[in-house]
């Protein structure tokens, strides 16, 4: 993997997990964020078969949840260069999160089901054609904990973790702190959701998942978007854990 793309990666992660949380609020684009925008679009005329200045233009257009302008670059970055598979990973992503938006999560309408089976789809075919990038690998990780009912595929998700995680350990020094924070925080992020989707309680289990929660940001940036998730998420599973106890 050639360095641009490695890179590529750790910048298309970063933007995916800050929009993620919510995604039916429109954000205003920040004054560096428009230049950036203008710039892009500007080198899309000279250079209109660049297929990765669309991928990173759909990503900085979903970081502000203006899902349909992203939706429509990730698809002209795939249909120009079919093997980008990380542009097609996010736009796989991106049309679960397109199916969230459509209906919210207990009205199972068609454009819903079809939004998020189509994604989870072009997700699938990316993993099974770079099966050693580490980032795509997350991508399908992290929709397949988040999606909830009948669209949630746990012994996937489950897979590609057991995955990562042998690869991280076999291989070390090979991954950044970046994907093993990910990994981590993944992980535990399993262990809490498959837990609620169950209804199930499980001390040892909750106990494991936040030591790898708390483990996972000591390979974030300080001031990463990702680090301030995680502890949102840490401080959620402590308060309900406390409101159990103290019920």
């Amino acid at each position: 993997m050639s360095t641009h793309k490695y890179i590529m990666i750790l910048f298309i992660l970063s933007m995916f997990f800050i929009s993620c949380a919510n995604p039916y609020v429109r954000k205003e684009f920040t004054a560096e964020e428009l230049s950036s925008i203008s710039e892009m679009e500007q080198d899309l005329k000279a250079y209109p078969d660049d297929d990765s200045t669309y991928q990173i233009l759909g990503v900085l257009y979903d970081r502000k949840n203006h899902i349909n302008k992203s939706l429509r670059c990730l698809e002209k970055a795939v249909e120009i260069n079919p093997d980008n598979y990380e542009a097609l990973a996010y736009l796989g992503m991106l049309k679960t999160k397109k199916g969230r938006e459509l209906s919210g999560w207990y009205c199972f309408g068609v454009n819903k089901i079809n939004a998020v089976k189509s994604g989870v789809k072009d997700l699938n075919r990316a993993v099974h054609s770079a099966p050693e990038n580490p980032g795509i690998r997350l991508y399908r990780i992290g929709t397949l904990i988040s999606l909830e009912g009948k669209f949630s595929d746990f012994n996937v998700a489950d897979h590609d973790l057991n995955i990562l995680e042998k690869n991280i350990k076999t291989a070390k020094g090979k991954y950044p702190d970046s994907i093993i924070g990910h990994a981590l925080f993944f992980r535990g992020k399993y262990i809490i959701t498959e837990m609620e989707m169950r209804g199930i309680e499980d001390n040892e289990n909750k106990k494991k998942a936040i030591e790898l929660i708390k483990k996972s940001l000591d390979y974030f940036a300080n001031e990463s978007p990702r680090r301030s998730e995680a502890i949102d998420y840490l401080d959620r599973i402590l308060k309900n854990q406390h409101t159990v106890e103290r019920g």
